[in-house]
Formats: C-alpha cells, structure tokens, sequence
C-alpha cells in the first residue's frame, strides 16, 4: 500500500535548527525505509538565491539541498517527486538513465494544447495551431494568453495577432527568471537573443573573452541550462547553443 507522508513528531520545525539538520535528515530517511511513502515538492526554484548561477540556496536553505543528496544516495523504499523551472545540483549529479534519480525536462504540449485553447473559449479554431506554435505549446503561456484573448478581444484570434506578441502575465513570469540571472548569465542571453542561428561555443567566448574566462562561460552555460532558458544542440562538429524559443522572442520583443 502507498501511505500519504505525514512527519514524525520528532520532527517538528521548530526544533530543525541548522545544528540538528543532518539529524532531522537521517529522522526523514529512516522513516523513508521503514515505510512506503510518496514525497511531492512544489517550486523547488524558489529556495535559490538570485543573481548567482543556478542551484545556490539562499542563506538559511542549504539544508534542503542535504536533504535531496541524502534522499537520492540512500537505500529505502519511498519515492520523491520535486517540481522545478530550475534544476537542482544534486539531482543533476545524482540523475541517470540506469541510476535511481531520473530527471524529465517537460516540452510543449503540441497540438493537445487545443484543448486548453478551447476550454477559454476561444474562436476561430482554425487558428489554434498558429497560436500553439506562436507560443511552442506551453500550457501555461497559453493559457495566460488566452485569458487575454478573451478579454480584450473578445476571443478572437485573428484579432489578437495583429497586435502579438502580447505577453501578459507569463512576461512578468520571464522577466522574473531573466532577473534571477547572473550578469554573465544576461550578457550571453542578450548575444543568443540577437543571433538568428544557434551560436556556437567558439563564436561565443570570441564575443565575450575580454569579460570573463573559457571556464566562467562553461558554468554560465550550464546554469542556463538548469534554469531551463537555453538548449544545447548536439552536432558532429561542434556544439551550439541557442534559446528556448519563447525566452528569445520575449528578449527581441523587450
């Protein structure tokens, strides 16, 4: 059977002072062992400090990056469900295709995405897909976006793409990752944003080495990576970057 986790009283917030982490921590894993429990854990992103690269805690919240390593390399018979826009380190250390930890990076819905398009309310069906792809299938941008189809233009698509790209709340969404960022971080967005083909590493540090080293760039590169805002495009030659697509429409548009 599968038990809902309910912490033990000795467990109690209060008493989880930095001291007693790594004690509260071995509580959680030898009731993990002792029983079959789903875990589920909401905005990860939020207990990362902003302006550094991604996967720093903020002061005060490392301990739950203790709590993830301890999780993934103990042996027990529970399970864990993190949600997150940002990747944590140690999932990203922990995480393989033949290892327990497994990471998914969750993509566009397609042409699924009518549904929500329809549940809005929307006209003008044979537009949907314009819409879907406008916007590369996320749900949430979509939905955001036809909340403001129906509002300011009466549901109709058509009327909506002759003022697009309009961003609504999903903007103040990206602009909230974006402002998360490292200067390093922003400087490479706003080379990638300006770039009509995938940059490649070479060309990049070209652009940018009076600023910073080779190896700076590589964990900027990699933070963007985690904070889900560039894709690595994988080729014989040489490797490019490039970034997601709804990120560099709204940085050309901004």
């Amino acid at each position: 059977s599968l038990h809902c986790f309910s912490p033990p009283a000795s467990l109690n917030s209060d008493i989880i002072k930095p001291a007693n982490i790594p004690w509260a921590i071995g509580q959680a894993i030898e009731y993990f062992q002792q029983h079959r429990c789903l875990l589920v854990l909401d905005g990860w992103e939020t207990l990362f400090d902003s302006q550094t690269l991604a996967g720093n805690y903020r002061e005060g919240y490392a301990g739950y990056g203790q709590l993830l390593k301890s999780i993934g390399e103990s042996k027990h018979k529970s399970c864990l469900l993190l949600t997150s826009s940002v990747t944590p380190k140690e999932v990203a250390r922990l995480s393989g295709a033949r290892l327990p930890v497994r990471s998914l990076r969750l993509g566009g819905l397609g042409e699924a995405a009518t549904n929500i398009l329809r549940d809005k309310g929307l006209s003008e069906t044979d537009k949907y897909l314009e819409l879907i792809k406008a916007y590369s299938g996320n749900p949430l941008a979509l939905k955001t976006v036809g909340t403001t189809i129906k509002n300011l233009f009466g549901g109709c698509i058509g009327e909506f793409f002759k003022h697009y790209p309009i961003w609504g709340d999903y903007g103040d969404r990206l602009e909230g990752q974006l402002s998360r960022c490292s200067e390093l971080e922003k400087l490479i967005i706003d080379i990638l944003a300006l770039e009509v083909e995938p940059v490649s590493l070479a060309k990049m540090f070209l652009a940018i080495k009076e600023k910073t080293s080779r190896q700076k760039l590589l964990a900027a590169l990699e933070s963007l990576q985690r904070r889900s805002l560039v894709e690595t495009l994988y080729g014989e030659k040489e490797t490019r970057f490039v970034l997601q697509p709804l990120v560099r429409e709204y940085c050309r548009d901004r």
